[in-house]
């Protein structure tokens, strides 16, 4: 997996994802990829239903750039709002301080359980 931002058409940066490298070879080859939006669930007695029956799309647009000898593959949507919809990767910087938050936040849930039993 390899991280990229999306960009709008007017380089505006919108969010960080997780490609495969398969998914990044074919960016490269054909310059364009569509990607399937996961749909939300509602659990019922029965079974997990769909909250909506149609299932969105977003088209990447690969587009090669060059600074200083170095190639990179800049990935532009047109539909920003549907790119916020992809789930989100985080830079290597904010991972660290995420995966603490969720650790203090796990043991004073663990905390309040023991508490609770007592």
């Amino acid at each position: 997996m390899s991280r990229h931002v999306l960009y709008t058409r007017e380089l505006e940066p919108i969010t960080i994802i997780d490609l495969s490298i398969a998914m990044e070879r074919i960016l490269r080859e054909q310059g364009r990829v569509t990607l399937h939006i996961p749909s939300k669930f509602v659990l019922t007695e029965d079974l997990a239903m769909p909250i909506s029956d149609h299932q969105k799309r977003i088209d990447l647009t690969a587009e090669s750039f060059r600074y200083r000898n170095v190639a990179t593959v800049m990935l532009f949507v047109d539909d920003e709002e549907a790119a916020l919809l992809l789930p989100a990767s985080f830079l290597a910087g904010q991972t660290s301080a995420l995966n603490n938050a969720k650790a203090d936040a796990f043991a004073r849930g663990f905390m309040r359980a023991l508490e609770l039993l007592q």
